[in-house]
C-alpha cells in the first residue's frame, strides 16, 4: 500500500550537529574559491582517503556553458587542501569542456572536449595529471570530423559526471536533442562515446569504447530506418567486466520536439533495448502498453528497464504508475510488470485563486539494486505550471521540482512502499538545482537534503518545504520494510553557507561528501556511516 510521508517543522534555536548513531559529521575548513562562477562538477576519491574536486568557471546556458578554465583540487583524509591545478580550457577559436574525470593508479585523468569553431572538428583529449607534482601531460586520443548543420551546432552531452548525471531531465527529448553522449562504467574501467551526425539518414549513433588506459576496444553503430529526429536515446549503461554497452532508445512516430505539449495521441513507436558489443550488435523491441515518458536502464546481473507511467495521454497531471522488465545481458526477456499506483504520487495544487496547467515528468534521480534483485528508486517530480489569473491571461512559466518520491520494487515488479518528501524548488537559470543525495547502506536508504519552511500550509500538507534557504541538512532514513526516521543533522543559528546535495559523492563504501557554499567560500562536510 503506498504511504505519504509528512515531514514535520523542526525548531531549533542554536546552533546543532544532531550525531546519529549510525552517523559521524566532520566539517572542514572554509577555503577562498578562484571566482563565484565556480561549479563542482565531479568528487574523486583519490584512494588514499582523500578526494579531488574538479570544476570549472563557466557563464552562458545551464546544459550548454562555455567554460573558461577548470580547477582540480586535492584534499586529504582530514579535508585539509592539499593542492590546485588550473587547466586553461580556451584557446581563440578552440574551446574546450572537461567531459569525463577518474582515478587510476594514483594518476588523475580527465578528458577534454575541444571544439575548433574554425575547422569544425571535435579533438577529445586526455590529461594525465599529478596535481600534487605539478606535472601534467595531453594528448588526443580520439577526433570527430563531421560538421552539423548551422542550426544544430550546439552540443550536449550526458555522461556520469555529478553536475550531468544529476539534472538527468535536461537529456530527456522532451527538452533537448543530444548529440554526444559519454559513460563510463562502474569502477571506470571502461568508456563509451556514443554521437551523432545529423547529416546520416536513416537515423544512425556510432558507439566508440575504450578502455581506462585510452586504448580504443571496439567501435558499432546502431540504426533505424526513420529520420535524426524520431530516433533518440534515453540511457545507456557500460560493463565494467567486459565494455559492452547497453542503449535505451525510443522511436517516435511524430517529431516529439514539436508535439510534445500536445500529447493527444500515441506518439511513441516502439522502445528499443540495443547490445552492442565487440562481437557485434542485438537488440529487443518493446512495444509500451501505457504511456512511458522515458526508460532507464540499471546493470547488475541482469539488465533492469524501468521507468514511470501514465494511463491516458492526456493526463498531464498524474503518473499512474511504474514499469519494470528484467532481461538477462544477452536480451532475452525473464519477465516485465506494469504496477499502478494507489494514487499519484505527483503534487497537487497549493495556491488559492491561481490555476495551474502542469506537465508533470518523474525524473529518476538514483536507483540502487539490492542483491536479491529488488530495486529502490528515487525519484523528483518535474512540472512545469502554467501561471494564470482570473481573466486567463499568463502571467509566468516556470520549471519546478517538486516532491522527492522514494519506491522499493520487487524483482518481478511489485511495488512493496512507495514514500513522499513534500518540497518545491523552482528551477534558477544559470544555476544548478540543490536537490538531495541518497545512499543504501546497510539495509537502509539514507537521503540527505535541505528545507525551509515557506508559507502557511495547505490542506493535507502540515509542512511544504522549499530549496532557497538550504542552511540546514536534513536526513530520512528509510529501512528496507519501509519504517522511516527523520531528523535533522545540521542546523545552524547564523549561517551564510547553502549546502549542495546534489554535488554530494560516496568516496568510499560509507563515506560521504557533501559541500558548503557562500559565494566566494566553500567548505565540506565528511559523513560517515557506521558498518
Amino acid at each position: 500500500m503506498k504511504q505519504t510521508i509528512l515531514l514535520v517543522s523542526f525548531i531549533l534555536t542554536t546552533l546543532t550537529f544532531a550525531q546519529q548513531q549510525d552517523i559521524t559529521i566532520k566539517e572542514s575548513n572554509v577555503y577562498k574559491m578562484t571566482t563565484a562562477r565556480v561549479q563542482n562538477d565531479y568528487i574523486l576519491p583519490d584512494n588514499e582517503g582523500g578526494f579531488i574536486t574538479i570544476s570549472s568557471k563557466r557563464s552562458g546556458f545551464l546544459v550548454n556553458p562555455l567554460v573558461f578554465e577548470a580547477y582540480a583540487t586535492h584534499y586529504d583524509q582530514d579535508m585539509n587542501l592539499v593542492k590546485t591545478k588550473t587547466f586553461k580550457l580556451n584557446k581563440g577559436s578552440i574551446k574546450g569542456n572537461i567531459k569525463g574525470a577518474f582515478v587510476h593508479k594514483q594518476h588523475l585523468y580527465l578528458i577534454n572536449m575541444e571544439q575548433n569553431l574554425r575547422k569544425r572538428y571535435y579533438s577529445f583529449k586526455k590529461i594525465d595529471g599529478d596535481i600534487d607534482n605539478g606535472t601534467v601531460s595531453s594528448q588526443e586520443f580520439f577526433h570527430l570530423d563531421f560538421v552539423y548543420p548551422k542550426n544544430e551546432v550546439n552540443l550536449f552531452v550526458n555522461q556520469g559526471s555529478l553536475y550531468y548525471q544529476k539534472l538527468q531531465y535536461y537529456s530527456d527529448v522532451n527538452f533537448f536533442n543530444p548529440k554526444i553522449f559519454i559513460r563510463f562504467s562502474k569502477n571506470n574501467r571502461f568508456f563509451t562515446i556514443v554521437y551523432r551526425d545529423l547529416k546520416d539518414e536513416p537515423a544512425i549513433y556510432h558507439i566508440q569504447v575504450f578502455n581506462n588506459e585510452f586504448k580504443p576496444v571496439y567501435q558499432q553503430k546502431i540504426t533505424q530506418p526513420v529520420p535524426n529526429k524520431l530516433f533518440y536515446i534515453n540511457d545507456l549503461q557500460v560493463d565494467d567486466t567486459n565494455g559492452t554497452v547497453y542503449i535505451a532508445t525510443q522511436v517516435y512516430k511524430n517529431d516529439p520536439l514539436k508535439k510534445r505539449r500536445l500529447l493527444n495521441t500515441d506518439n511513441t513507436r516502439n522502445f528499443v533495448i540495443y547490445r552492442i558489443a565487440n562481437s557485434g550488435v542485438s537488440s529487443y523491441k518493446i512495444k509500451p502498453k501505457k504511456v512511458i515518458e522515458k526508460l532507464q536502464l540499471q546493470l547488475g546481473d541482469n539488465l533492469n528497464v524501468f521507468g514511470f507511467f501514465r494511463n491516458r495521454y492526456l493526463d498531464l497531471n498524474n503518473i499512474d504508475g511504474f514499469f519494470r522488465l528484467n532481461l538477462t545481458k544477452d536480451l532475452s526477456l525473464l519477465n516485465s510488470s506494469y504496477q499502478n499506483f494507489e494514487e499519484s504520487p505527483v503534487a497537487v495544487g497549493r495556491r488559492k485563486g491561481i490555476k495551474k496547467t502542469k506537465n508533470h515528468t518523474m525524473v529518476v534521480r538514483q536507483s540502487f539494486l539490492l542483491p536479491n534483485g529488488d530495486m529502490i528508486v528515487n525519484a523528483e517530480d518535474l512540472y512545469i505550471p502554467l501561471m494564470m489569473k482570473k481573466d486567463k491571461r499568463e502571467v509566468s512559466v516556470r520549471e519546478i521540482v517538486g516532491d522527492i518520491i522514494s519506491l522499493k520494487v520487487s524483482n518481478n515488479g511489485q511495488i512493496y512502499w512507495i514514500k513522499k518528501i513534500y518540497k518545491k524548488q523552482v528551477v534558477k537559470p544559470r544555476l544548478a538545482l540543490h536537490s538531495f543525495f541518497g545512499t543504501y547502506l546497510n539495509g537502509q536508504e539514507y537521503l540527505f537534503f535541505t528545507d525551509s519552511p515557506l508559507e502557511k500550509p495547505a490542506k493535507n500538507e502540515p509542512f511544504y518545504l522549499k530549496g532557497s534557504e538550504q542552511k540546514n541538512l536534513n536526513l530520512v532514513k528509510i529501512a528496507d520494510n519501509g519504517a522511516l526516521q527523520k531528523s535533522v543533522l545540521y542546523h545552524p543559528k547564523r549561517s551564510k553557507f547553502r549546502f549542495m546535495p546534489i554535488e554530494g559523492t560516496m568516496i568510499d563504501f560509507k563515506t560521504l561528501i557533501i559541500p558548503a557554499k557562500d559565494h566566494l567560500y566553500i567548505k565540506f562536510f565528511k559523513l560517515t556511516i557506521a558498518d
